[in-house]
């Protein structure tokens, strides 16, 4: 949904939650240190708007891959969930006329944004006292986290 308008958005993060980490069999096996530019992150975010609740769901799953030339190896896998609630959820959350629920950038942004931090700090406490503990989620820009129109 383009936002056109201004919003004054209400918005609490009701739970965060840590849901699975794994380490693949190469990074279990694995003892030497990896250099911190042959990493890259893949991440995926599903939002769900929960009418009846008032509440946004994120669900994020994030990979972390060693890119070397001709080698492209995942190593782990990060799964979380954050669920916002907002206050003002019916002046926010319209419907279109084809009856479809219609969430402004400024939400979806938002709470992809927080998602992504908590995936940024959940990886650094995971990955601690591994030979990828120097693996960093990146800062992304969070008009990438806004999903493209058709």
């Amino acid at each position: 949904m383009a936002d056109n308008i201004k919003l004054n958005v209400a918005i609490g993060l009701i739970e965060h939650k840590f849901i699975s980490f794994e380490l693949s069999e190469y990074a279990k096996g694995n003892k030497a240190p990896i250099d911190s530019d042959k990493y890259e992150f893949m991440f995926e975010f599903t939002l769900q708007v929960l009418e009846a609740e008032k509440q946004i769901r994120v669900d994020f799953v994030s990979k972390l891959f060693l890119k070397e030339e001709g080698l492209n190896v995942e190593l782990a896998v990060l799964n979380l969930l954050c669920l916002f609630r907002l206050v003002n959820f019916d002046e926010i959350i319209k419907r279109d006329s084809e009856n479809r629920l219609l969430t402004p950038n400024v939400v979806i942004q938002t709470c992809n944004t927080i998602a992504l931090g908590s995936a940024r700090g959940m990886f650094t406490m995971a990955l601690a006292n591994t030979p990828y503990s120097n693996a960093v989620l990146p800062l992304v820009n969070p008009n990438t986290l806004i999903p493209k129109e058709n």
